[in-house]
């Protein structure tokens, strides 16, 4: 997942892609988990080829708006969060994760305007997400430096 270095970049420099496009991934999967689980779970009562098809076209549709989104909170919270992390040196996993869950937080009060009726399951589903990415970000920040 790490890519090489190329010439024009500073040996020991922090690779912020890597660490952006790891947080993205995951929290997308996680989201992308999640949602085929809810789809499947309610194919199953009343099954059809239509519905499958039907389905199956929404999880499409739903994963590619889905990555965008998780691109663009994991670039707008990721950011800061990685400031933060080192700015305050926090270098366990469990830091990230909850630094995680406060940007998984963060994007269901955006999209949801904060409103918990009848939203439980979408918030658990963010902040999980949320600190899936920060733990991933963690791992890849983590290999970064012991790489350099």
């Amino acid at each position: 997942m790490v890519r090489r270095r190329g010439a024009t970049s500073k040996p020991g420099a922090t690779d912020w892609f890597d660490i952006l496009f790891a947080s993205t991934v995951a929290s997308w999967a996680t989201v992308m988990a999640a949602m085929s689980f809810v789809a499947i779970s309610a194919l199953i009562p009343n099954f059809s080829i239509e519905r499958l098809i039907a389905v199956i076209s929404m999880l499409v549709m739903a994963a590619s708006i889905s990555f965008f989104i998780a691109l663009f909170a994991c670039v707008i919270l990721g950011l800061p969060a990685l400031g933060i992390v080192g700015l305050l040196n926090l270098n366990d996993w469990w830091h990230s994760a909850v630094l995680g869950l406060l940007a998984g937080f963060i994007v269901f009060v955006v999209l949801t305007g904060g409103t918990f009726a009848r939203n439980e399951v979408f918030a658990g589903v963010l902040l999980l997400a949320g600190a899936i990415a920060g733990v991933a970000a963690w791992r890849v920040r983590k290999n970064l430096a012991v790489s350099h």
